[in-house]
């Protein structure tokens, strides 16, 4: 068993398709569909019914999806520890969006924001909507969100051009989001048409 598995399993879970799941991780479907197999080989269980419409988890695959999640968010943790003591080298940032926004984000803002500050390594969390990002925020598994405003006042919106703004819990931004957050607001500030925020 490695993270690479843990990762694939866990978004398989998040997008309901090993396609979509493929996608929203930048890896071919073949791949993650031999890597899950491979997992469930090892451990002797099924994580997965697989249907013609995608996949479910089943009962055992949702406990392992809780672990793999705890074990993710710790290594997570680990890494942002040791980016924090390294000056940023190595920071993740993990960003939800909407389909209708990813192209914006990663068309534009992530290729900019990596030229400027190549250690942070992103991660786009794939979301159907607006409400699927919000809640991919509250439970923790996306640092910052890109969705149409408004969203929840539980949420701190940070307007940029057109319906579109970064999102985040109240409960504040590791320093590689607050970065991204400071950089995509002067972008769109810097964009033709761009306003003063």
């Amino acid at each position: 068993m490695n993270l690479r598995q843990l990762r694939y399993v866990v978004a398989t879970a998040d997008h309901g398709t090993m396609t979509s799941a493929a996608q929203a991780l930048y890896v071919a479907q073949p791949a993650l569909s031999r890597a899950v197999r491979e997992l469930e080989r090892e451990l002797g269980l099924e994580l997965f019914a697989r249907s013609g419409r995608g996949v479910v988890l089943t009962p055992v695959g949702e406990q392992v999806v809780r672990w793999a999640r705890a074990a993710l968010e710790a290594v997570d943790a680990i890494e942002g520890l040791a980016a924090a003591r390294g000056r940023g080298q190595g920071a993740a940032l993990r960003i939800a969006t909407t389909v209708a926004l990813e192209p914006e984000l990663i068309g534009r803002l992530v290729p900019l924001f990596a030229r400027a500050r190549p250690a942070v390594r992103i991660r786009v969390v794939r979301c159907a909507d607006r409400d699927g990002v919000t809640a991919v925020l509250r439970a923790g598994r996306a640092d910052l969100g890109l969705a149409d405003l408004p969203v929840p006042g539980d949420l701190a919106a940070h307007p940029l051009a057109g319906p579109a703004g970064l999102v985040h819990p109240h409960r504040g931004l590791p320093p590689a989001g607050r970065d991204f957050l400071a950089f995509a607001k002067e972008s769109a500030r810097d964009a033709p048409g761009g306003r003063p925020r």
